[in-house]
């Protein structure tokens, strides 16, 4: 039998195609012989039993949906697997799945569609709340663009949307996520119960961000580096161009480790930077990012104390920021946080102490505090200004 040519590029099988609407078959359609491919024979055996030229039996692997009939649509399946092989069409069923479990609200279900060492930017299972969000969903898509398969690992490329039944805002992402924003659906391993979600397998989380402080009498720009994990870590070292080699320590504040690094002047966007870290096993990754912006101006802030209460003013600096996201206002006394208020829109210029009730405890008269409020950029690189004042 004739063969469809299958381009190889070095040890990967590149397979472009599309999502139909229509369910998948978890078996390869056109498969006549049972051999995991199709061949133009075999195409031609459904097309004469789409002809009632031959029976349904002659290739009962073409009937995909088990009508004892041969469809337009599944000889166009069939040649799509000739194209592209049967392993594209188990990948697209595992997907069908993936959406009907979600729809479903099948947490059970949905969760063991992961690899047991499932591992996406330095997040297991465990930390990607699906039996929170599972419930909240009403709609899951992912539209598949494009399959690389290398032995028993594929990278999927595509984009998934999911909608909500609790009001929260769609969401879309783009497949295989490399951002560690995303949840590495387009990472899948074969296991000996099928297809499964494998994630980047990247073990740790690291990421730069740029700040600027603009406080009276101490302008200066610096690094603040982060790394976050599931898996314990012993040690992380941040290097790169304009400073020393810096050691991560442990952050009580928000968990992971995080260092702060001066460089003698801001280093251009895209300079890359190391984050080397070892793990707990003996095991050692190297992750890098880069320098995506630096925010050049900050707010200017401005406090009146009053009784029991203080009102905080600031300039609106976003036109001068380029990507301008949010404003966030910080008040903090000798033990440390006192009262915030984050995501505060651009056009918000002022608030009043506690004006939310979140706050940790009171402005006590005669007390030293210190406020400072933050503008960030799309990518969450920051300007801020600080300023001390003294209770009446």
């Amino acid at each position: 039998m004739r063969r469809t040519a299958i381009t190889m590029t070095g040890a990967a099988l590149v397979v472009i195609l599309g999502l139909g609407a229509g369910a998948a078959s978890a078996q390869c359609t056109g498969d006549c012989g049972g051999d995991d491919s199709v061949t133009v024979d075999e195409i031609l055996t459904m097309v004469n039993i789409a002809l009632r030229n031959a029976a349904v039996t002659a290739c009962a692997a073409g009937d995909a949906n088990a009508d004892g009939a041969i469809t337009i649509d599944e000889i166009l399946t069939a040649v799509n697997n000739a194209l592209n092989g049967c392993t594209a069409q188990e990948i697209r069923a595992f997907y069908a799945t993936l959406k009907a479990r979600a729809e479903g609200h099948d947490v059970e279900g949905f969760l063991a569609l992961f690899a047991k060492d499932y591992m996406h930017h330095g997040s297991d299972v465990s930390q990607i709340d699906i039996p929170v969000v599972l419930p909240t969903i009403q709609t899951f898509d992912f539209t598949i663009t494009g399959i690389v398969i290398a032995g028993d690992t594929a990278q999927v490329s595509g984009t998934g949307t999911v909608t909500f039944n609790n009001g929260r805002p769609a969401e879309s992402w783009a497949e295989p996520d490399t951002t560690g924003d995303g949840p590495g659906f387009g990472w899948l391993k074969k296991t000996a119960d099928g297809w499964r979600i494998y994630g980047d397998q990247v073990r740790a989380d690291a990421y730069l961000m740029t700040g600027h402080n603009t406080s009276p009498g101490d302008d200066h720009y610096f690094f603040r580096a982060r790394t976050e994990s599931s898996q314990p870590i012993t040690s992380v070292i941040f290097s790169g161009p304009g400073i020393p080699d810096t050691a991560l320590t442990p952050d009580p504040r928000w968990g992971g480790f995080t260092a702060f690094a001066a460089p003698s002047s801001p280093t251009g966007v895209g300079t890359e930077y190391s984050f080397t870290i070892n793990f707990a096993d003996g095991t050692q990754q190297v992750l890098h990012d880069t320098v995506k912006s630096w925010v050049p101006t900050a707010p200017s802030i401005t406090i009146t104390p009053g009784e029991g209460t203080a009102t905080f003013r600031w300039t609106d600096v976003s036109p001068s920021v380029p990507g301008a996201s949010y404003y966030w206002l910080e008040v903090q006394d000798d033990r440390g946080d006192l009262w915030q208020l984050d995501d505060l829109p651009l056009t918000r210029t002022s608030a009043v102490f506690n004006e939310d009730g979140t706050a940790q405890g009171v402005l006590e008269s005669g007390k030293s505090y210190v406020a400072a409020i933050t503008i960030f950029d799309q990518y969450d690189d920051y300007a801020y200004q600080r300023l001390d004042f003294t209770m009446p």
